[in-house]
């Protein structure tokens, strides 16, 4: 919510939180299938591309309202909601689940336990 609040968009930042939650796990339901299709190694390259291009609009947007002394710039009050939805889908696609799957294959049968 700090940074809706901060951005000064339209809109509310209690609405703003919900979406980007939502959208987190309507993500994360859709990578858990992509993994095995898609590979990982292609996801960790879409993924830390997204978030770093969604940072960087991010980051825009602030100097450009930083510029505007402060007030939000009108025609771009879409951009802070819509980098922090890019971000979170970019991350959910590879940095935040495929780190969970690899830990399963990363020690041996004898560590982890018969089963």
């Amino acid at each position: 919510m700090t940074i809706f609040k901060a951005a000064g968009i339209g809109v509310d930042p209690s609405l703003a939180t919900m979406i980007i939650g939502f959208t987190q796990v309507l993500i994360v339901l859709i990578s858990t299938f992509l993994v095995d299709k898609a590979g990982r190694k292609l996801l960790l390259i879409i993924s830390g591309t997204g978030m770093s291009m969604s940072l960087i609009a991010l980051g825009v947007f602030f100097t450009i309202k930083e510029q505007h002394d402060g007030t939000s710039p009108g025609s771009l009050g879409w951009l802070p909601l819509t980098s922090l939805v890019g971000f979170i889908i970019s991350y959910n696609l590879g940095l935040a689940s495929i780190p969970w799957v690899m830990m399963g294959e990363l020690l041996p049968q004898r560590v982890k336990g018969e089963s």
